[in-house]
C-alpha cells in the first residue's frame, strides 16, 4: 500500500511547500497549481478521506481553521471565493485524503461568473432566478419549500430548481447567514454538519451517486445570485463528463492541470 502525501505532510515526514498555517490538527498551504491566485488547500492531519467522516466536533473546528486560512489568503485581495471538496473519482478526487479548495475569484476572471459551483459544468441548466429574501421567506414559512428533503429548527434542505446533476440539493440555515465565514459557535456549526450529512444520505438512498462535488459561492464574482448562505451537494456521476479530474478546479476551463504527486505517490 502506497503512502498517502497528505498524511506525510501532516506528520511532518515531508515539508510543506508554502505553507499557510498549521495547528496540532490541522495545516493549510498554497496549491502547488493554482486554478487562480491564493488558491489554497486546508487538510486535516489524521487520514480522513471524507469530509462526511468528520465528526461534527471536529467540522466546526476544521471551518475556523479554514476561517484563519481565509485571512491570510485575502492579502490577495479577492472579491470573492469559491469553497469546494471533491468527494471520489467520479467528483475529481485525485489525492483521497480529505482536504478544501478555497479559490479566490477576482471581478472579470472568467466572462459570466453566474452560477459558481454549477459551472463545472458548461451544458448545466442556468440557475433560478431567485428574489431577495427568498430563502428567509421560505425558513419563515411565509412560501412553501419546493423540493423539501429535510427540515429542523435550524436547517432545511431541498432540492435545486435547475439541479446541474441529478439529486442536486442546497443546505440552508433558517437564520440569515450570508457567509460561510462568519462568526458563528462551534455547536452551530457541528449541528450544520450533521444535517448536511443527514441530507447527503437521503440522496444516497434515492440516487445512488458515485461521488459529490460540495460547493459554496462567496459573492458575486464566485458566482452567488443570493446573498444567504446555502451549501450545494452535487451527485457525480461515472462519466457525467469526459475528464472529471481536478474537480473544483474546473470552474475555470484554461486552467493548469492539478500537481502531479512526487514519486510514489497515487
Amino acid at each position: 500500500m502506497k503512502p498517502c502525501f497528505f498524511c506525510d505532510l501532516g506528520q511532518s515526514r515531508r515539508e510543506i511547500a508554502d505553507l499557510i498555517l498549521q495547528n496540532d490538527e490541522s495545516f493549510s498551504m498554497y496549491d502547488a497549481a493554482p486554478a487562480s491566485p491564493g488558491h489554497a488547500l486546508v487538510t486535516p492531519k489524521a487520514h480522513i478521506k471524507s469530509i462526511f467522516d468528520l465528526k461534527p466536533g471536529e467540522f466546526a473546528r476544521l471551518r475556523e481553521f479554514s476561517k484563519a486560512t481565509k485571512e491570510i489568503v485575502d492579502n490577495y485581495d479577492p472579491d470573492g471565493y469559491n469553497i469546494g471538496v471533491n468527494e471520489g473519482k467520479a467528483a475529481g478526487q485525485t489525492v483521497f485524503h480529505l482536504h478544501i479548495h478555497l479559490i479566490p475569484r477576482y471581478e472579470g476572471d472568467v466572462v459570466d461568473p453566474t452560477g459558481g459551483i454549477r459551472n463545472l459544468f458548461p451544458q448545466a441548466v442556468p440557475p433560478a432566478q431567485l428574489p431577495e429574501g427568498y430563502f428567509c421567506d421560505l425558513a419563515q414559512g411565509k412560501k412553501e419549500i419546493p423540493g423539501l428533503i429535510l427540515q429542523n429548527d435550524e436547517f432545511f434542505s431541498m432540492y435545486d430548481a435547475a439541479p446541474a446533476r441529478p439529486g442536486h440539493a442546497l443546505v440552508i440555515p433558517k437564520k440569515h447567514i450570508v457567509s460561510f465565514f462568519e462568526d458563528l459557535e462551534l455547536e452551530y456549526v457541528a449541528r450544520l454538519h450533521e444535517f448536511s450529512k443527514a441530507t447527503k444520505e437521503e440522496i444516497d438512498k434515492k440516487h445512488n451517486p458515485d461521488g459529490y462535488n460540495i460547493g459554496v459561492n462567496e459573492g458575486k464574482a464566485a458566482g452567488s445570485n443570493i446573498d444567504h448562505l446555502h451549501i450545494h451537494l452535487i451527485p457525480r456521476y461515472e462519466g457525467d463528463v469526459e475528464y472529471p479530474r481536478g474537480g473544483v478546479r474546473n470552474l475555470f476551463p484554461q486552467i493548469v492541470p492539478p500537481a502531479s504527486l512526487p514519486e510514489g505517490y497515487d
